[in-house]
């Protein structure tokens, strides 16, 4: 599982996304009269995504795929949950054959892919290597997520009450304290880095390299992954530092996308775009955690702060 896909989502490429009806108002309690222009738009950016159609908080349940056969719909009986107010008592079974997923739609049930009636039996591609295929019954969505090996289910409902009452990610005011110069090292030839996610499955991602800078007289290294399948699209971090534990920022970490330099030499760090994994808005993401090499002994007062109930 490559991180770009996920972290892309949420880079300074979405700044040009619109907001949905859902996500209308102030993105933030923080003052913004200092800040610079692309970074308020990045914090409205980051409140559209969140609550856009398919945004995170959108996503209501993760079943996985452990037997032959598994049930779906709002009957309590189920394999994989529905609610009872958005979806049929039946929405149909899917069949897992050879390591591939199958759905069958029940015949009482309006599924439809692409906005296509599904009749009949179709395959489900996962979402790696993806692009997963999607199934919709009313509001709820539906697809095949492929995770070590392991197949499960990831649900959505454009209705849901996390995102009908989002009011927009928190964050510290805009400090420039916060960035800082740096200095890449790109990594050797092969050299990679083991990733953990929430479920306690690793994966190894390529290392781009290391990327150094100093704050308050002390210098610190940071593993960075490539943020896309071209360098000049940047890196990715995964973050931890003493807000985590303060509960100030999501307790597990932050993302943090770094743009490559237009010289290639002077690279910049502004933590003031950290932001919180999808797994500080919802239980039912599968989010990379920090490799403890990025873990900061200091508190990065900047960028988004933890999410309420998390």
């Amino acid at each position: 599982m490559r991180l770009a896909p996920l972290l892309l989502l949420l880079s300074f490429a979405s700044l040009g996304c619109g907001a949905s009806s859902a996500s209308s108002g102030t993105a933030s309690i923080a003052s913004d009269s200092h800040a610079p222009t692309s970074w308020t738009h990045w914090r409205d950016a980051r409140h559209a995504s969140l609550a856009g159609e398919d945004g995170w908080l959108t996503l209501i349940a993760l079943g996985w795929l452990d037997g032959p056969v598994t049930t779906i719909g709002s009957d309590p009986s189920s394999g994989i949950v529905l609610p009872a107010d958005h979806a049929p008592a039946r929405v149909g079974t899917i069949t897992v054959r050879d390591h591939q997923a199958f759905f069958t739609p029940d015949a009482s049930a309006a599924v439809t892919n692409e906005g296509a009636p599904v009749s009949s039996e179709i395959a489900l591609v996962p979402d790696d290597p993806g692009p997963a295929t999607e199934l919709s019954v009313g509001p709820i969505r539906f697809h095949v997520i492929a995770r070590s090996g392991r197949l499960g289910v990831r649900v959505k409902d454009r209705e849901s009450p996390a995102r009908l009452s989002f009011h927009g990610p928190e964050v510290f005011d805009y400090d420039a304290d916060f960035r800082l110069p740096a200095r890449f090292e790109p990594a050797a030839e092969g050299e990679s880095l083991p990733i953990v996610n929430v479920l306690g499955q690793t994966s190894e991602e390529p290392l781009a390299g290391r990327l150094r800078f100093t704050h308050d007289g002390t210098e610190h290294v940071l593993l960075a992954t490539w943020a896309g399948t071209d360098p000049s699209e940047g890196l990715s971090l995964m973050i931890r530092d003493a807000t985590s534990d303060e509960g100030t920022s999501y307790g597990a970490g932050r993302y943090l996308e770094v743009r490559a330099p237009e010289d290639g030499a002077s690279w910049t760090i502004d933590f003031n775009y950290a932001y919180t994994p999808p797994c500080g808005y919802t239980d039912f993401a599968t989010c990379p955690l920090p490799p403890s090499d990025n873990e900061l002994p200091f508190a990065i007062t900047a960028g988004e702060r933890a999410p309420e109930g998390h």
